[in-house]
This record gives structure tokens, C-alpha cells and sequence, in this order.
């Protein structure tokens, strides 16, 4: 007699579990682990740190609503598509933005006469 197979779904059930309880150890317990240095970096107070978060997570919440409609009415893909959009033009502002503080100053005593070099 055959040995019952183990139905594939279980097996994806404890695959996404490992992924949670990892995911939420490394994403929502390690905040309270750089709470000190961030706020010594930024100088910002843990009550602003831990607000900011409680409201990233309350908007997370809510928006999760609408985000299981449509990907139950649409599937994924334009739901993933649009928010690879948003967070690569977020990170692309980033950078500009960190480009354009380096370079910035370099620019001005250059024209200055301040600084002779390049950049």
C-alpha cells in the first residue's frame, strides 16, 4: 500500500509562514533595535520615531482593504507593476536628491573661485 503523498498546499502554507515570521522579525521587531541610533543620527525623539511608524502601519492597514479588492477583481500584475513604478521613482529621487546635495556645493565654489577643481 502507498504512503500518502503530503498535499502540496500544506507545503506552501509552512514556506509562507517561515517567510512571515522571518519577514516580521527583521521589519517590525528590529525597528525598536535602531530606535537610539537613528534618533542620534536624525535628532529626532523616539516618541516622533514610534508615531511615524504607528501611522505607517495604520495606513498600511487601510490600505490593504482596497488592495484585496483589486487583486481579487484584477489579479497582481498592474497592482505590482504600479508599485515597482512608485517605489523606483521614489528611490530615483533619492538619489537625485543625494547627487544634488554632493554636487551642488562643489558648483557654487567653483563659480565662486573658491574651489578650482572639478567635480
Amino acid at each position: 500500500m502507498r504512503s500518502p503523498r503530503l498535499y502540496y498546499g500544506w507545503v506552501m502554507v509552512a514556506a509562507l509562514s517561515l517567510t512571515e515570521i522571518t519577514s516580521w522579525g527583521v521589519l517590525y521587531y528590529a525597528f525598536s533595535v535602531f530606535l537610539t541610533p537613528i534618533g542620534a543620527e536624525m535628532g529626532w525623539s523616539i516618541a516622533e520615531m514610534t508615531g511615524a511608524y504607528s501611522l505607517a502601519l495604520l495606513v498600511s492597514g487601510v490600505t490593504a482593504i482596497p488592495a484585496g479588492r483589486w487583486l481579487d477583481r484584477h489579479g497582481p500584475r498592474g497592482l505590482m507593476t504600479a508599485g515597482f513604478d512608485r517605489g523606483d521613482g521614489a528611490r530615483r529621487c533619492l538619489v537625485a536628491g543625494r547627487v544634488a546635495a554632493r554636487l551642488l556645493p562643489r558648483l557654487g565654489r567653483d563659480r565662486a573661485g573658491d574651489g578650482g577643481g572639478t567635480v
